[in-house]
């Protein structure tokens, strides 16, 4: 067998560092305890259009719970 002296040769752990070392590009992210920073943006009012189709939607899903609950009982 030959005799290896090249760094290549050896294994990973062996090898010298040939970067350095990485640095993060993007911001950390906040920490779960930390409040956050300023006041949050309000939402915006539904239209007139989107809260009936907003009302329509709920007064469905009402029903269709009713529904299941019924012929769950049955």
């Amino acid at each position: 067998m030959s005799k290896r002296s090249s760094d290549r040769d050896q294994p990973m752990r062996l090898q010298p560092g040939q970067q350095a070392p990485c640095m993060p590009m993007q911001p950390a992210m906040p920490v779960a305890g930390e409040a956050p920073i300023g006041p949050a943006a309000p939402k915006p009012e539904p239209s007139r259009d989107q809260a009936v189709q907003i009302a329509k939607a709920n007064v469905t899903r009402r029903q269709s719970l009713k529904k299941q609950r019924a012929a769950q009982q049955d």
